[in-house]
């Protein structure tokens, strides 16, 4: 201690060197340590530690700058007090005072509300943490009940676990964090309200299920994080309580279902983050929350179900768009009737088969293996036509929903069937029209010696094509699944259209196959032609005006068959051969040439076929010089020639 001297008795510690203070908030006041001003000589060299310096002089407490009141001799204390910045300082509440943290909790009101006293009473902070006013900051620390950690108003915890008898006590807590902390039971121990919750950070917790009753008790929740932990589904009520979110992170978790409908009640929800997880979306409402401003997410998706979805930070992906399946309400009708046309029309033409074979039991050989022939062909088409009444049903069931069940769409059986079956028929038409032409050019040849007028040779052919058919669509869906954990490449369910891995691989395959079946069936319908005309010109017996009208008929019917094919399977296969070199093309350019050139074909194959029963017209030339057991047509025409 430091005598005043000069007639004051006190005395003043070392600390008080050159400190300027005084008794009385307003007015000069009464000098403390030394009345008369001794300990505030020879200050000029003086070091103020954590206090104001004032020109040339003492220290004063840095509550004296800017409070209005001269307190250095030469006024510097009130200079530059506009817009104040209490750097390294603590800046009072509503004032322009700045306090430095040693005057924190010393029983001095420094600050004009005394918020410089606040908290004052809270208990020492535990060990392994940081404590600073009401927060309180620990990691890897263990966290006793005695430390009396309910008293604070923020609490952060990094790998520090809170015991259960602890959990319930936060009933006052404000902000809570409680990270890597494997508090997968915190739900289970809250059982008053915490109405004063409004920050709730729950990550890297092991977390299985979060439940509407944990959320309950905190209804005033602004912020919620929930990622980092093992939740797999999100219940469709979850937020009900907690109206007033902003934000929602429930990042990094392995969730497979995301009912939209889930964020419905939250009309306040600003930004939603559901980054890393292998979500499928469950809609059962077209929009999710209007005030959404921000998603964060890797699946785009979701991104279709926003307000503003330029605000999503996936963007919709080729070939995918917002919407129906099948692109527009006018396609999804004009698919419906090409189903009913194709389905109609191939069944017309298996009863008219059935009725025939049951009027005409003793129809030539002949006849039978053209229609047996035929027939399968005509069950390649129907199967198109299921196909496309799947695909139909599928766009009238999810409307305009549908991107958000297009994942488990493509992976389900359904589309996986459904584009099996597509390429069996698509596969089977291209076998069975060229048997056909192959099968009509054989018999025009060689009208006596060929296998291809007997039922059980030809039965015999087209069960080893099915089998063969069978087994490339078999292998193919085989690789795909194997391959491709996103099941279908095309929500279409068509097992091409894209130009990477499997699919590509598949793509070039039938392409091949399509256009080389192609360009073989425009020759055999060629030969056939020229066979035919040259049959005709030769019959001199036969009567000139009857045997040319069937003649050229037959080949206005070839041509019309030839020129429907093409039309189908050029288009297709010029498709097919882009989708190999670009990565995206129109979606809708296989739209039209899926669903409405290819099941076109469909429908006028049994019509020219089958209801015009084009090579099985009883004058037929053809049919003359191959029924092969009328035995006095034969001999005659044989005998003629020779």
């Amino acid at each position: 201690m430091i005598p005043c001297f000069l007639g004051d008795r006190k005395c003043f510690s070392l600390h008080k060197l050159c400190l300027y203070e005084v008794y009385g908030a307003l007015g000069p006041g009464i000098i403390k340590s030394c009345r008369n001003g001794f300990h505030l000589a020879n200050c000029t060299l003086h070091v103020c530690h954590h206090n104001f310096k004032c020109l040339s002089y003492y220290c004063i407490p840095w509550k004296y700058v800017c409070n209005g009141r001269q307190d250095c001799p030469l006024g510097d204390d009130e200079h530059q007090c506009v817009h104040r910045k209490c750097t390294g300082l603590f800046k009072c509440k509503s004032a322009n005072t700045c306090v430095h943290y040693n005057e924190f909790c010393d029983d001095m009101v420094d600050c004009p509300l005394a918020d410089d006293e606040l908290f004052c009473d809270l208990p020492s902070c535990p060990s392994s943490c940081q404590c600073l006013m009401a927060a309180l900051t620990c990691f890897n620390a263990s966290i006793q009940p005695h430390t009396y950690i309910a008293s604070f108003l923020f609490i952060s915890l990094n790998k520090s676990p809170l015991q259960s008898t602890i959990v319930d006590e936060l009933s006052n807590v404000v902000a809570l964090s409680l990270i890597n902390d494997k508090s997968v039971e915190f739900c289970l121990h809250i059982k008053n309200q915490m109405q004063h919750l409004i920050y709730l950070d729950l990550s890297g917790n092991e977390i299985i299920k979060i439940t509407k009753t944990c959320l309950c008790k905190a209804p005033n929740l602004l912020y919620l994080s929930l990622s980092r932990n093992d939740l797999k589904s999100l219940s469709k009520n979850l937020f009900s309580c907690v109206f007033s979110l902003f934000y929602l992170d429930v990042s990094s978790n392995r969730i497979s279902f995301f009912p939209i409908s889930i964020l419905m009640s939250l009309g306040n929800l600003a930004v939603l983050n559901v980054l890393n997880n292998s979500h499928v979306i469950g809609v059962d409402m077209d929009v999710i929350s209007p005030s959404l401003k921000l998603v964060l997410t890797t699946d785009f998706h979701l991104c279709c179900f926003t307000m503003h979805p330029t605000n999503c930070t996936a963007k919709v992906q080729w070939p995918y768009a917002c919407g129906r399946l099948l692109g527009s309400l006018s396609l999804s009708v004009m698919v419906w009737c090409l189903t009913v046309c194709i389905l109609f029309t191939n069944a017309l033409a298996l009863s008219n088969k059935a009725y025939k074979s049951f009027k005409f039991i003793n129809a030539s050989e002949t006849k039978r293996t053209y229609g047996l022939t035929v027939t399968f062909l005509n069950i390649a088409d129907g199967l198109n036509g299921v196909h496309l009444l799947v695909v139909a049903c599928a766009d009238a069931f999810y409307g305009k929903t549908f991107i958000a069940y297009e994942t488990i769409w493509r992976r389900g059986f359904s589309c996986n069937f459904i584009s099996a079956l597509s390429l069996f028929a698509n596969l089977m038409a291209l076998v069975l029209l060229t048997l056909i032409a192959f099968s009509r050019l054989m018999i025009i040849i060689f009208p006596i010696k060929t296998r291809f007028k007997e039922i059980r040779f030809i039965l015999k052919v087209l069960m080893l094509c099915t089998l063969i058919v069978i087994t490339f669509v078999a292998t193919d869906i085989a690789l795909l699944l194997a391959v491709s954990k996103e099941g279908q490449p095309l929500p279409l369910c068509l097992m091409y259209g894209t130009s990477t891995g499997i699919i590509a691989v598949i793509s070039g395959i039938y392409a091949s196959i399509q256009l080389l079946a192609t360009c073989v069936i425009l020759v055999l319908y060629i030969l056939i032609i020229y066979f035919l005309y040259k049959s005709d010109k030769g019959k001199a017996h036969i009567d000139t005006k009857r045997g040319g009208y069937v003649t050229y008929s037959m080949l206005a019917k070839l041509i019309l068959v030839n020129i429907s094919n093409c039309l189908c399977w050029l288009p297709s296969s010029f498709l097919l051969f882009t989708t190999l070199v670009a990565s995206e093309y129109p979606i809708s350019l296989l739209f039209w040439v899926t669903l409405v050139l290819t099941p076109t074909n469909c429908i006028i194959n049994p019509c020219i076929l089958r209801l015009n029963k084009i090579g099985t017209m009883k004058d037929n030339t053809i049919i003359k010089t191959s029924v092969s057991d009328n035995k006095e047509i034969n001999d005659k025409k044989w005998g003629n020639t020779q």
